[in-house]
């Protein structure tokens, strides 16, 4: 997958400013009324996008056009010169700040720009998610992405039929494999997955995948993607891309086994929100002496902030499905 003409800026730290857009678009949460969501003022979020580069290919604007994008959120349209170079990267966002599709555009467009040839068992790209949700979803977006192209993604993660993925791993279609490192290091191991043809290597929320203890499991792994045994300047490797809401010491001790010397890093968090939260969300907290009284709690939040809408939504998070059935299974909320 070679460079495109277009030469990114590298430097060393980029921190998000106000003063650096030249374009700036007012994007509100219209997905939200389109689907009759009643949104108050308070609801109202404002973000900085910028229009839809030139640069990007006619089927992959065609994707976003379908998938209702018509800008690009900060993370964006600030790390896609960049990436679709093959420059490596660390970028520290914000969850929810539109990260997947900061990583998932500008590589089909280097897919695209490559007329790759995909081969069976041997995927191009590699991205890496602590949790079968998240490969999903990143799964789903580059699928979107490629809906005019001849190139295909496949989810590899736990509860799901190995030969169903094995099946899916030999089509030929697959140039991108998402997937959890527990699941993936099975499949490599069997022989069923041969990550030596890997041009780009992504790992999504490095900071939650330390946290849950695949380190040793991602290093092993990375370990077999064709990275030399000393990285310099002009060598060829994959190219490697670690975003993650914080950035933990792993990321910056790993960077120089994997990445070029000088990586660009792109902060967009700054110390007074070092956990990377979004700032579009209002966070509380309530504590309850007793488990029994979690779900009438839950119930009066969700009817409290409810009110006065017509279509009232909630998402209720738990540690595990038995909280998830025991705890809130036998309520009704509206």
């Amino acid at each position: 997958m070679g460079k495109s003409k277009k030469d990114s800026k590298k430097s060393k730290t980029m921190v998000s400013s106000d003063e650096e857009m030249d374009t700036t678009i007012t994007a509100t949460i219209e997905a939200a009324t389109d689907e009759g969501i009643e949104v108050s003022s308070r609801d109202k979020v404002h973000v900085d996008t910028q229009p839809i580069p030139d640069t990007v290919s006619a089927p992959v604007r065609q994707a976003l056009e379908k998938m209702g994008i018509k800008s690009l959120f900060e993370v964006q349209y600030k790390t896609l010169d960049a990436a679709m170079n093959g420059d490596d990267m660390i970028i520290q966002a914000r969850t929810g700040s539109g990260k997947t599709l900061g990583f998932a555009l500008p590589t089909v467009e280097r897919l695209v720009q490559s007329e790759i040839k995909i081969r069976a068992n041997q995927p191009r790209v590699l991205a890496m998610a602590p949790t079968r949700e998240l490969a999903g979803q990143i799964c789903k977006v580059f699928n979107e992405l490629c809906d005019n192209l001849p190139y295909q993604a496949i989810a590899i993660y736990g509860g799901s039929s190995y030969e169903e993925q094995r099946r899916q791993l030999n089509s030929g279609k697959a140039a991108i494999v998402v997937g959890t490192p527990g699941r993936l290091k099975d499949l490599a191991d069997g022989g069923s997955l041969d990550l030596s043809k890997v041009k780009v290597c992504i790992l999504d929320e490095v900071d939650r995948m330390l946290d849950m203890g695949f380190s040793e499991i991602v290093e092993e792994i990375l370990g077999m993607c064709p990275y030399p045994e000393k990285i310099e300047a002009d060598c060829k490797k994959p190219q490697t891309l670690f975003f993650s809401a914080t950035c933990p010491a792993w990321v910056t001790e790993h960077a120089k086994k994997y990445m070029h010397p000088d990586p660009l890093i792109i902060k967009m968090v700054d110390n007074a929100n070092i956990s990377g939260l979004s700032t579009t969300v209002e966070h509380l907290c309530i504590q309850i002496d007793k488990f029994d009284a979690v779900a009438t709690c839950v119930r009066d939040l969700v009817r409290l902030y409810s009110a006065g809408r017509t279509n009232g939504r909630a998402i209720v998070f738990t540690k595990t499905k038995k909280e998830a059935n025991d705890g809130f299974g036998g309520y009704r909320y509206w």
